[in-house]
């Protein structure tokens, strides 16, 4: 997967993606936000640079990409 996602072009920059979370992992991220700490996930994720085409769910993730692609 790693060699066909670098021949994407590269983006950085918002993403967006909306999920469902419990309480607890919702609770998880709030903490993080509250205290300035940075939750890194190391798994792929589908997300859009379209705020208006992003996913439903209850929480809607604001991604500051450094390394993605298009």
């Amino acid at each position: 997967m790693d060699d066909s996602l670098s021949k994407l072009p590269k983006f950085k920059g918002y993403a967006y993606r909306g999920v469902r979370l419990g309480k607890d992992d919702i609770a998880k991220y709030v903490f993080a936000f509250k205290n300035k700490t940075t939750i890194t996930e190391r798994f792929f994720q589908s997300t859009s640079y379209d705020a208006e085409k992003g996913f439903r769910g209850n929480v809607r993730f604001i991604l500051d990409v450094k390394s993605g692609r298009k």
